[in-house]
């Protein structure tokens, strides 16, 4: 096919919109973004390693803003400078504003350390001078492989192409690069649109039947952005129904722009949502109420058979997310296996499958769940955002994760962790916690100044303990602060904010920051580092109440984490730490169907070892499978065990003395401090779980 040749660059700024884009391919827009997006630097920081750029010209570089793929879009706000580290015929070109051009250099300054003034570029010997004519298509994907930058997974999927010569398939990102390669035709990210209603409701059916979008009309042109197929553009059809709706045959002509055409399909369903408008879809199907909420009820999930084949995609996501609420799930995880999609819910610690789809469904599915969790970043990159249910009247928050699935061949996969917005706020008594360890945890949180450490694997409702000490002292009385990654909960009246480490804002630096703000009470989401656990203690030692949580298999263990991990003086910790807990998650044995088993002779042991009483029988799970109670599962819910240890003189001298977590233990013991397994083992001796649980929490040195 042949391309469109490359003008000379204008000759004046003044150019019309509609010359600079016929001569020279540059399209001017209004841009809407504030901030280079991470993954356009990604992927220009490599083009200037490859590059090996110089910083030696005076003259304000072409800066990158936007992306079609893997083929970068620069920006300028005069289109006649020629000074850009990639060549004309390989990266589209925009005019902006002088001051949106500022802004936004300046971004690009922050993000890339700099990097931007590329005065003189030294092309690599793999970049050619010129763009050769292309015979086929497949001549097109070589050069592709051999000379321009992309995501490394994208990559290994061109070489796969390449090695079999099957070039039907191809992924959206190398087909566009094929497009821009064969026609040189302009491009545009529609990340950098604000999209006008009124320009859609011209034509919105024929928009929509194309997957195109409008970006901006004169007197004679409208510009369009959307997917350049060969049967869009050069058989007519668009442009002559385009003209019929907007009653302008033969005055008005079309002026294409490439973009992506699932973008452009996310930004028409988006804007033609009215949520005044009854859905004409089955009632399941999701009802966008807020920007990201979404309605669900308890009945429409009934109307849903999700292994039907007539079942939509979107009434099969809807309704994996009633049942995670109503199974009180802590995550729902989307993945594959097998060459299939699954959806698994998480409930009381347990992976169960609830749904299996075949592949093409799989793809579809995964499109929702970023068009629900408003992901704008490629699939080939990690991504996290949240977004709302409204089931039956209850608000339900779900922090989505988008992970690349192994090489990043496939779609993305998904984990939507629940973050209930509970109405009442749960406070340390809501959580049933026995004594004597709720009353030494509210001791801990009522000291004027230490460090207190919430401690226990990933999973073991640390999060959840925080939350509730926290809505326990928060008074109008006291400032609280509070750095997390991620912020799960919102908590009125407390200061809350998010650690963002791509822009450099880490647990430390905010730490730092809030030394300076005088506060009562600090929360540290996690302490993970060195320069976090130095200023949490400094902080705990200076006036402040630290409550931090850290991953660690017991509460004793958190000492030595602290001393030998992250090289805090011992002598100083010993001053500092308040109060120690740890804590793990019991499933809770179902009620209706536990059956009666006798004891065995080592968990007898055990008890008798522990001193504590027990009968000739306990419980074990039942599951029947009609148990309407547990379904066949043998448990119902959780519940929290814990070991709480307050620091007195024995125990500081311990500390001080760097002593092992095993000796640390035995003072603790001597003061009638009990282990997290003999709690445990204290719950099956009383029926509320069994053996099987019990070995999960069994640690070395019991």
């Amino acid at each position: 096919m042949n391309r469109v040749p490359i003008a000379a660059a204008p000759s004046s700024q003044t150019e019309s919109t509609e010359d600079l884009f016929l001569r020279s391919r540059v399209l001017e827009l209004d841009v809407a973004i504030d901030r280079v997006p991470p993954d356009v630097v990604y992927l220009y920081q490599g083009w200037l390693d490859q590059l090996k750029t110089i910083v030696r010209g005076a003259e304000e570089p072409w800066i990158p803003i936007g992306r079609v793929g893997f083929i970068l879009i620069f920006a300028h706000h005069n289109p006649n400078v020629r000074n850009c580290i990639l060549p004309i015929w390989a990266a589209g070109r925009i005019k902006i504003s002088p001051e949106k051009y500022q802004e936004l250099a300046q971004n690009l300054d922050q993000q890339i350390g700099g990097m931007r003034s590329a005065g003189q570029v030294i092309p690599s010997q793999n970049l050619p001078s010129g763009l050769p004519d292309f015979l086929a298509p497949n001549d097109a994907i070589h050069f592709l492989a051999n000379h321009f930058v992309m995501p490394r997974a994208l990559r290994n999927i061109l070489d796969t192409v390449l090695s079999t010569e099957m070039n039907q398939n191809l992924p959206p990102e190398v087909e566009e690069a094929v497009i821009f390669l064969t026609r040189q035709c302009p491009l545009v990210d529609l990340r950098l649109i604000r999209l006008s209603k009124a320009l859609v409701d011209m034509a919105a059916k024929t928009f929509l039947q194309f997957d195109t979008v409008p970006l901006g009309k004169t007197s004679r042109y409208i510009f369009v952005g959307g997917p350049l197929t060969a049967q869009d553009t050069l058989a007519g059809s668009f442009e002559d129904k385009l003209r019929v709706d907007l009653n302008a045959l033969g005055r008005v002509r079309v002026l294409f722009a490439l973009a992506s055409r699932e973008r452009a399909r996310e930004m028409l369903n988006a804007i033609r949502r009215d949520p005044a408008e009854p859905s004409d879809a089955a009632p399941i199907e999701i009802a966008y109420r807020k920007k990201t909420e979404l309605v669900l009820t308890s009945e429409d999930l009934k109307l849903v058979d999700p292994q039907m084949s007539g079942t939509s995609e979107r009434a099969i996501v809807s309704w994996v997310l009633g049942q995670a609420i109503l199974r009180n799930s802590a995550d729902v995880h989307f993945d594959y296996d097998r060459g299939e999609a699954r959806f698994r819910l998480n409930v009381d610690g347990v992976l169960h499958t609830v749904v299996r789809l075949p592949d093409r469904k799989g793809r579809v599915v995964a499109g929702i769940l970023r068009d629900i969790s408003e992901f704008t970043g490629p699939w080939f990159l990690p991504e996290s955002r949240r977004f709302s249910v409204r089931f039956d009247q209850q608000i339900v928050d779900f922090r989505a994760e988008g992970t690349p699935f192994r090489d990043a061949r496939g779609p993305q996969m998904f984990t939507l962790r629940l973050l209930n917005n509970h109405t009442h706020k749960r406070t340390l008594s809501d959580l049933r916690i026995p004594e004597p360890h709720l009353s030494r945890l509210r001791d801990f949180i009522a000291m004027p100044y230490g460090l207190v450490l919430i401690t226990g694997p990933t999973g073991s409702g640390k999060t959840t303990t925080m939350y509730s000490a926290i809505h326990e002292i928060n008074t109008p009385k006291l400032k609280v602060l509070s750095v997390e990654d991620p912020i799960e909960q919102t908590i009125e009246g407390v200061d809350q904010v998010q650690v963002n480490e791509g822009q450099g804002v880490g647990f430390a630096m905010l730490l730092r920051s809030f030394l300076r703000s005088a506060p009562n009470v600090i929360l540290v989401g996690e302490i993970r580092d060195e320069e976090t656990a130095a200023i949490s203690l400094q902080a705990a030692n200076t006036g402040h109440l630290v409550i931090a949580s850290l991953h660690t298999n017991t509460a004793c263990g958190a000492i030595n984490r602290l001393v030998d991990s992250f090289k805090l003086d011992p002598t100083i910790l010993s001053d500092s730490v308040g109060g120690l807990q740890g804590q793990r998650l019991m499933r809770a044995l179902c009620p209706l169907c536990k059956e009666v088993v006798a004891v065995n002779g080592p968990l007898r042991a055990l008890f008798e070892k522990y001193e504590i009483p027990v009968g000739d029988g306990i419980y074990r799970a039942g599951r029947k499978p009609e148990c309407p109670n547990c379904r066949g599962e043998g448990y119902s819910g959780r519940f929290v065990i814990m070991e709480t240890v307050a620091n007195g003189e024995e125990l500081k001298e311990g500390i001080h003395l760097r002593r092992s977590e095993q000796e640390l233990w035995r003072i603790a013991r001597g003061h009638g401090y009990k282990r997290l397994f003999e709690e445990g083992l204290q719950h099956v001796a009383t029926g509320d779980s069994d053996e099987t649980e019990l070995k999960k929490i069994r640690v070395v040195g019991y």
